[in-house]
Formats: structure tokens, C-alpha cells, sequence
């Protein structure tokens, strides 16, 4: 799921935020081939709403369960929901979302704030005073690296009974991770864990090399429209670099594909014919 962003009060083309969400590979007709599928739902401040009659405010965690449920009509058929895993930001760690999760047997796994209350006995703490406190320090190894952990079931305010891990690699502050599966292993939060980075990067490509924040409209059809293009453009990147099986960075495939575009800019210049529209070097 999508980063918490803040709304701005204003109906400038930043007031109309995206809820970026479901980025999944799916099995396709091959089994030697996936389908890559990403998806979201425009965040429509409640300013913005008030000023724009007609408009239904809904919050963050309210589209996110909107957009699992189209995912699970749209895949359910194909992807067992007991094989399915949520990965969500701290935002997204509300009784609702896991509360859908575990109507449909999906397992989640997020972020958790350390300032998210814990109950032990009658007496409620910080989820870092707890494990601060209470509870021995392991480790295991990965990648040549040690990772320390602190795990206990507890009962999170908002949450129930979940359980919690509290992550700290060799130098760093502690992290904390919620899963819904009691009986999920350190390491296997943590690859999730690591795994759930893969949001961020999303981001940091959409918005640094396809100009997701590039945008003068105004109206919410532009920018839902907009938002469309950018994300399809990334889609076609990471698809064809996944059947390409291609293992360098979007960073290294959107530069060269760049480099390409100059290159035949400039010999079809020479030619006197038109700039391509599409350019990929490998093919």
C-alpha cells in the first residue's frame, strides 16, 4: 500500500493526491511468465471535497480496502486468498484493514509506530517501552549480517491480538513490524519486511524519472489521467524488464533507454525524418 502523504488545503494540482496501492505479480497463461499489475485510488483531501459539491470524502484506509476487494474479484479465481500477503505502511495498521484481512484469509504484515499502545495485563505502554523492557534479544543472520529481534504476541490498541517484532540491525534504532500470522518467524517478517521497501522505491521511480508530480492540471480527470500514464509507463519498464530477466536497476534501464532515444534522435536527424516515439534496446 501507499505512503501516508499530507493534504494540503488548497485545490492546486497537489491537493489531488494519489492512493497508489496493489502492486502484485500474478501468475499468467505460462507458467514461465508473470503479469505484473499495479493500481490505484485518487485521495481526495476533505477540503477538497467540501469545496466541490458532488464529491464523497473517503479516507486512506477506506480506498485501500476498496482496492483489495477489486483485486480479489479481478485474481480471486487465480490466486488462492490464503496465499495472499498485504504488505502496508504504519497508515495502513487500523482495525479495519486487518480486520478485512482476516475476513478473507489474506496475512498482513506492516509497519507498526513505536508510539502505538500495547497492553500488558491492566497497564497500557509504548510498543518501545515494552521492548525496551521486557522480552530477550536474538539474532540471526542475513546476508552475512546480523540481525537482532524481539518478538511477543500482544494486544495492540486498534489491532487485538497480533504479533509484533522489533527489528535493530548491527547499528541502527529498533523497527517494529505487526503481522495478523501468530506463528510467523523473525526471518520471515523481516524478508517481508524488506520486501515492503519495494513500495518506496516505486515512488522514488515514479516520481524522480516519469514525473508523477510533473503536472499542471487542474481538474481531477487530468490528473486521474496523468496518474494513469505514468503508472502504465512503469508498468511497461518493470514488465519488460522482468521478461527480459534483466538484472539491473529501473535507475540503469530508464537511463539507457534515454541514451537510446538520443542516439536514434540524432541518426534519424541526420536522415531527415521524424524523433521516435519508442525507443528499447534490448529486443
Amino acid at each position: 500500500m501507499a505512503r501516508k502523504s499530507t493534504a494540503p488545503a488548497t485545490t492546486t494540482p497537489a491537493a489531488l493526491e494519489r492512493q497508489s496501492g496493489a502492486t502484485a505479480w500474478l501468475p499468467s497463461s505460462s507458467e514461465k511468465k508473470r503479469a505484473l499489475d499495479s493500481d490505484f485510488r485518487l485521495y481526495l483531501p476533505e477540503k477538497y471535497v467540501e469545496k466541490h459539491p458532488g464529491e464523497i470524502f473517503r479516507k486512506k484506509t477506506q480506498l485501500a480496502v476498496e482496492l483489495l476487494e477489486d483485486k480479489l474479484r479481478l485474481y480471486g479465481s487465480r490466486i488462492p486468498e490464503n496465499m495472499i500477503t498485504l504488505l502496508a505502511d504504519a497508515s495502513y495498521a487500523v482495525e479495519r484493514v486487518l480486520s478485512f484481512s482476516r475476513e478473507k484469509g489474506i496475512s498482513y504484515v506492516g509497519r507498526l509506530k513505536k508510539d502505538r499502545r500495547v497492553r500488558l495485563f491492566s497497564r497500557w505502554m509504548r510498543v518501545e517501552e515494552y521492548f525496551r523492557r521486557y522480552r530477550e534479544e536474538r539474532y540471526f543472520t542475513h546476508e552475512g549480517r546480523r540481525v537482532f529481534y524481539k518478538e511477543a504476541v500482544l494486544h495492540v490498541k486498534g489491532l487485538g491480538r497480533v504479533k509484533v517484532f522489533a527489528f535493530r540491525e548491527e547499528e541502527g534504532e529498533p523497527r517494529y513490524c505487526v503481522t495478523s500470522e501468530l506463528r510467523m518467524t523473525a526471518k520471515t517478517c523481516y524478508e517481508y519486511r524488506r520486501l515492503r521497501w519495494k513500495i518506496d522505491e516505486m515512488h522514488r521511480e515514479l516520481k524522480l524519472y516519469l514525473g508523477l508530480e510533473n503536472t499542471c492540471a487542474w481538474k481531477k480527470e487530468s490528473l486521474i489521467a496523468h496518474y494513469r500514464f505514468v503508472f502504465t509507463l512503469w508498468w511497461m519498464f518493470q514488465r519488460f524488464r522482468a521478461e527480459q530477466r534483466l538484472k539491473v536497476s529501473f535507475e540503469a534501464l530508464w537511463w539507457e533507454y534515454c541514451a537510446d532515444v538520443e542516439r536514434i534522435k540524432w541518426q534519424r536527424a541526420a536522415l531527415d525524418k521524424p524523433p521516435p516515439v519508442v525507443a528499447f534496446s534490448y529486443v
